[in-house]
This record gives structure tokens, sequence and C-alpha cells, in this order.
């Protein structure tokens, strides 16, 4: 009976219950938000900082969206993972940065679209 009662328990270590199921679908949305904000933050440092050669009229669009894109990195960093590592964090003060960051994000690409056309 105890090597039953044994094998039982090593059967329901390893099977996955809702604990490890939850765990692996938080773990895959903070890789996976990490890893998007990443992709914007740097993919918006580089554009911001090439220079544009002989299309010297993007310089300026190039650098508003650059920008744009960082803050957009930061602002999905902050919505997919800081909520979620941070969960204790004020409410009143995450909603305020995050409206700040959403309206930062829409100036720059009003911005980028402005001068493009321009």
């Amino acid at each position: 009976m105890t090597r039953n009662a044994g094998s039982r328990e090593i059967i329901d270590f390893l099977t996955p219950g809702p604990e490890s199921i939850r765990l692996a679908g938080v773990s895959l949305s903070l890789g996976l938000g990490c890893g998007w904000a990443m992709a914007l933050t740097v993919g918006g440092g580089l554009l911001a900082s090439l220079s544009p050669g002989a299309a010297a009229w993007l310089a300026g669009s190039m650098l508003a969206g650059g920008l744009t894109l960082a803050v957009a990195g930061l602002f999905v960093f902050m919505v997919t993972v800081g909520s979620r590592l941070f969960p204790g964090a004020s409410s009143r003060v995450r909603r305020n940065t995050e409206a700040l960051l959403g309206v930062a994000v829409v100036i720059g690409l009003a911005c980028t679209a402005l001068t493009l056309l321009s």
C-alpha cells in the first residue's frame, strides 16, 4: 500500500495541475511582453539614431518615429509586464502613468505623420 501511494505522489507531481498551467501562462505572457517591448524600444532607438543618408528630408520623421517606438515599448512593458510583476502598485499611479504614455504615443504618431507629410 505504501508503494502504491508513493507512485501516486510521483504521478501527481508530474501531472500539470491548474497552478502549473497558470504559471506557464503567466511566464509566456511575461516573456512575450518583454520581447515585444524590447523590440519596440531597441528598434525605436536604432531608428532615431540612424542617419538618413541621401534622404535628408527623412531625418525629422526618423527621429520622431524612433522616439515614438521607444515610448510605445515602454508602454507595452508597463502594461504587459509591470502590472503583473508589481500587482501591489498603486492603481491610481499606474493608471495615470499608462494614460500619460498612451497620450505620448498618440502625440508621437501625429508628429511623425506631420513630419512625413511636410
